[in-house]
């Protein structure tokens, strides 16, 4: 079976930016350079995308006299919701 793993971590430089740290691996065609380069250049690609929209909806938290919504964490934030929890707490 072909597998793909990847990693993501975001962690935070000062209120506005933060460092995305991304990999991706998989078992298969390992010595093709050409897939290597378009594995590559769609990741980057997809995440020059999700940049733009997260600036805005930064700038758009920023803007006085609009209310913030609550945060809805999803089952997927688990591990992040613990640790602010453990942040709180200390």
């Amino acid at each position: 079976m072909e597998s793909r793993p990847d990693l993501h971590i975001i962690t935070p430089e000062t209120d506005h930016t933060a460092h995305y740290i991304w990999g991706l691996a998989r078992n298969f065609w390992l010595n093709n350079d050409e897939l290597n380069d378009q594995i590559y250049e769609a990741t980057q690609h997809t995440f020059s995308e999700d940049r733009v929209l997260l600036e805005l909806q930064d700038q758009g938290m920023q803007i006085e006299g609009i209310p913030q919504l609550p945060q809805l964490p999803v089952k997927l934030d688990k591990a992040p919701v613990q640790g602010l929890k453990l942040l709180d707490a200390m």
